[in-house]
C-alpha cells in the first residue's frame, strides 16, 4: 500500500523530473487533492496524465531516509538519481509545518553524564508539570489538536508512525530496569506507568519536530525540555515513584530522583 512521501519519475520522457503532490495540493479544498489520495501512485499518475507502463514509482521514509522502489517499468533505473535527490529535497514543500526530518535515536548518541544541564533540565521538567499542575498527557494531546488544524489527521498519523521507525526508547529502558532491579520489580501497575510515560516522551518530541509557533495558548516548556534532553542522548523514564535519566545503548541509568508526580 502507498504511503507518504510517494512520487514517481518518468525517466524515459521527463528526465530529472519528480512527479508528487505538494503542500499547496494536499491542501486544497478540491476533492482531487483530499489527503487520502495524495501518496497513491495510481492518482499521481493521473493526475500528472503519465503512462503507468514506462513510470517508476517510490517511496521516502524521510525520519529512517528509506527509499522504497516500489515499480521500475521505466526501461531508464534512476534510483541513485533519486536517492540522491530525496536525501536533500525540504520536506516543508510537502508538509509546511514540518521543519526537522532528522529524527534522533537518542540511545545511538554517545553516552552521556548527569551533568549539571541535564539535571537542571529533569529538575524544570518536574517543577513543571508538579508545582504548575501541567497534564503532560494534556499538553500532547492538545499540541496535536492544534497541529492537525494545519496537517490533516490522515498525515499525523502517517508522520507519527514513519517518525518511530527511527528509533525505539521503550524497549531499552524497560530491559535496563529489569535488569537494574530485577523481575520484581516491574510489576503490571509498574509497568503500565512506565509504558505509558515513555509514551508520552516520545509523542512530546515528535511534536518538537513541528514549528512550534503554530501551538497557541499552550505551555510548550516540557516540549523544549524533552526535546533537549533527546539532543543530548537522554530519554526520562518515571514509574509512579522515581524519575530517571537513561542515555547509551542500554538506556543505562545515570540518574533518578523521588518526586510525587501523579498526571500519568
Amino acid at each position: 500500500m502507498c504511503t507518504f512521501f510517494s512520487f514517481c519519475t518518468c525517466p524515459s520522457f521527463h528526465p530529472g523530473k519528480r512527479f508528487y503532490f505538494n503542500w499547496k495540493q494536499r491542501n486544497s479544498k478540491e476533492s482531487a487533492y483530499q489527503d487520502i489520495y495524495c501518496d497513491s501512485h495510481d492518482h499521481i499518475i493521473h493526475h500528472y496524465k503519465l503512462d503507468d507502463a514506462v513510470v517508476n514509482k517510490y517511496e521516502y521514509n524521510p525520519f529512517t531516509k528509506r527509499l522504497i522502489a516500489d515499480t521500475i517499468n521505466s526501461s531508464i533505473n534512476d534510483i541513485a538519481q533519486v536517492r540522491d535527490w530525496a536525501e536533500k529535497f525540504d520536506f516543508k514543500r510537502i508538509v509546511k509545518p514540518l521543519i526537522k526530518t532528522d529524527v534522533i535515536n537518542p540511545f545511538d548518541l554517545p553516552t552521556a553524564d548527569a551533568n549539571m544541564i541535564a539535571v537542571d533540565l529533569l529538575n524544570k521538567f518536574i517543577h513543571l508539570i508538579e508545582s504548575d499542575d501541567i497534564n503532560i498527557a494534556a499538553i500532547a494531546a492538545r499540541s496535536a489538536i492544534q497541529i492537525k488544524h494545519h496537517v490533516c489527521t490522515n498525515l499525523f498519523y502517517k508522520l507519527k508512525s514513519l517518525s518511530s521507525c527511527a528509533y525505539d526508547i521503550k524497549t531499552p529502558i524497560i530491559h535496563s530496569l529489569f535488569e537494574h532491579y530485577g523481575a520484581r520489580y516491574i510489576n503490571e501497575s509498574k509497568y503500565g506507568k512506565i509504558s505509558r510515560f515513555i509514551d508520552l516522551i516520545d509523542y512530546l518530541y515528535f511534536i518538537s519536530l513541528f514549528d512550534l509557533d503554530i501551538l497557541k495558548y499552550l505551555d510548550i516548556r516540557c516540549i523544549k525540555y524533552v526535546e533537549e534532553l533527546w539532543n543530548m542522548g537522554i530519554v526520562i523514564s518515571y514509574d509512579g515513584d522515581k524519575y530517571r535519566l537513561h542515555s547509551d545503548h542500554n538506556a543505562k541509568i545515570i540518574y533518578e530522583t523521588k518526586k510525587g508526580y501523579s498526571n500519568v
